[in-house]
């Protein structure tokens, strides 16, 4: 059975370091922010607190180390106030309070996201600092394995009286209760072997190299009292044993090629606060497997995922500040199914997925303007792809290698600046299936299959299901209204290894060239709703469609046939084929 552990992160214990904002003793008016409860009467956990919070800006940061994910884990503040009449608020100032009253906004975050926790009062304080303190529930917070970190931010400027400029608490402690153990030691140096040097005017420190023969490497969010903001160049370079590097909040750069040939690393554990990864920084870690990149992460270098042969999932949120993929990004990531790219990205640069040959599905928002060249080459996996309105240049050979696509393109048809080999995939004779003027409005997908609106009637454009058996339905839904379906464009089943039945209505008037180029086809039977081969003599079909005329055939019946012949119906579901016996 779990058991519920309750940790408590004492304030004081934190201001020797830099973290409260940059802020020396001067910065107190030469008295130190820990206090004494020298009566006992704040019931002070170990007999002190911080003050002198009062300014815009001042902040405390606690960093603890989790040894695992927990979603719910519920956080605490200690806090108490020296002046009556203050309320603090999280995000929305509250109305109501008489004017005597000093409302101010307090901030609260965890890794980086702001917590709504409403308003706190302390309206109901005597003058002399004796009211204890209390516990403040901030709610559920989501801790992950490795650094979290909570901040405590004054961002108002409201004058109190005196020297006093903003509204802010006394602060005790944060208190975390969890199922996970957390570690928190401010004067933790990290795993041993790690080597540190001054930089930002002896102001913060990087992380130079590492020595040490551990497998897993913690980096520490402080070293000797100031914070590790940078992982230098090569830092980690050919350490070929290290197999797990946790990285702290205070991270903002990795540097390049600091990862080059860390063979056996597989899993780095990113903070959000990072915002630069250098170029190469990941390049050849053949192991790694996943990684999640922090929202506060706004530029990647080129290559930096680059032949990292075993990655399969990279997270990026829709909420990322990403601003930029360098060139060959993910390049040779041959494990690599799908990428979110957030809509901060403009330019998808020079072989952006190159080589990416399991990649079976990527978003480009409607914001990107160019696709380098070679951005998919030999992407074999993918088989569909939206490039939106708003991109004025592609490249050459974008797609060269791959398999024949299904193109939805927002242009109503091919802008200028975009080359004219753009779609080939293989050699100079064989390009992709392209569907112009095609945006939410008249594109749909049902079970696997994708529809597009031409000429007032739906095409199946393509299937990019995994079923056995298909079933065509005589209507496809597209924006609300029923269209009936009349195509089935070209390359519509290129490939798909694993149909072995289909359904195609007798409202099917056109199958496009290479829509059952399949290799190693399983197809097997083809259940058309026609009565007879006259009905399907009249559909007009492309080149390499061998596949499905020599599949067997059967004609629709709803009543048993009085005549020899394959013949078929609908199962009671309306749905499944059966075959008349």
């Amino acid at each position: 059975m779990k058991k519920l552990l309750a940790f408590l992160i004492a304030a004081v214990i934190i201001i020797p370091l830099t973290v409260v904002s940059g802020l020396t003793l001067s910065d107190f008016s030469g008295k130190s922010p820990v206090r004494e409860d020298e009566t006992g009467e704040m019931e002070a956990s170990g007999g002190k607190y911080v003050g002198g919070l009062n300014y815009e800006g001042r902040k405390l940061i606690f960093d603890n180390l989790s040894d695992r994910d927990v979603n719910d884990a519920e956080l605490f503040l200690r806090l108490s106030a020296e002046i009556a009449k203050q309320v603090l608020y999280s995000t929305e100032k509250p109305i109501g309070y008489p004017n005597d009253v000093f409302v101010g906004k307090f901030t609260v975050k965890f890794n980086g996201a702001v917590i709504d926790y409403g308003e706190i009062e302390f309206l109901d304080i005597t003058p002399s600092y004796n009211r204890p303190f209390k516990d403040y529930s901030m709610g559920k917070v989501n801790l992950k394995e490795g650094w979290n970190r909570v901040e405590l931010i004054v961002d108002n400027n409201v004058p109190i009286g005196g020297d006093t400029t903003a509204v802010a608490p006394l602060v005790d402690c944060i208190k975390i209760n969890t199922y996970a153990q957390l570690m928190f030691n401010p004067k933790y140096t990290g795993t041993e072997g790690l080597q540190f040097s001054l930089i930002s005017d002896d102001t913060e420190y990087a992380v130079m190299g590492y020595s040490g023969t551990d497998t897993v490497v913690i980096i520490p969010p402080n070293y000797l009292g100031k914070p590790v903001t940078e992982i230098a160049n090569f830092a980690f370079r050919q350490k070929d044993h290290v197999t797990k590097v946790i990285l702290p909040c205070s991270i903002k750069t990795i540097g390049a090629n600091v990862f080059d040939l860390c063979t056996a690393l597989k899993s780095v554990i990113l903070t959000e606060g990072l915002e630069r990864i250098g170029f190469g920084a990941f390049y050849r870690c053949y192991a790694l497997e996943s990684v999640t990149i922090p929202d506060s992460v706004t530029r990647f270098g080129g290559d930096v995922f680059s032949q990292c042969t075993s990655l399969k999932s990279v997270n990026i949120s829709p909420n990322s500040k990403l601003e930029e993929f360098g060139v060959y990004t993910f390049s040779n990531c041959h494990s690599l199914e799908s990428v979110y790219i957030p809509k901060g990205i403009w330019v998808l640069r020079g072989g952006t997925f190159n080589e990416c040959r399991s990649l079976k599905s990527v978003h480009i928002p409607d914001n990107v303007e160019a696709i380098g060249d070679w951005a998919f080459l030999n992407c074999s996996s993918l088989t569909s792809i939206k490039i939106p309105k708003s991109v004025i240049y592609v490249g050459q050979y974008i797609f060269e290698l791959g398999n024949r696509l299904t193109i939805y393109a927002g242009a109503g048809s091919k802008p200028e600046l975009w080359d004219d080999n753009w779609a080939r995939v293989r050699g100079g004779s064989t390009y992709s299936t392209v569907y112009w003027g095609i945006d939410n409005t008249n594109f749909t997908e049902i079970d696997g299959a994708q529809y597009v609106l031409q000429n007032g009637t739906a095409t199946l454009a393509r299937y990019v299901g995994t079923a056995s058996t298909v079933n065509i339905p005589q209507t496809a839904l597209i924006n609300g209204i029923d269209y009936t379906v009349t195509v089935i464009g070209g390359g519509g089943f290129y490939d798909c290894r694993s149909l072995t039945n289909i359904v195609i209505p007798s409202s099917v008037m056109n199958i496009g060239s290479f829509a059952f180029a399949i290799s190693n086809s399983k197809l097997a039977k083809v259940f058309y709703g026609g009565t007879d081969i006259t009905a399907w003599n009249m559909i007009t079909r492309g080149q390499s469609n061998a596949n499905l005329t020599n599949a067997t055939r059967y004609y629709y019946s709803e009543t048993k046939p009085m005549i020899e012949g394959n013949y078929w119906r609908f199962d009671i579901d309306g749905i499944t084929p059966i075959i008349w016996t």
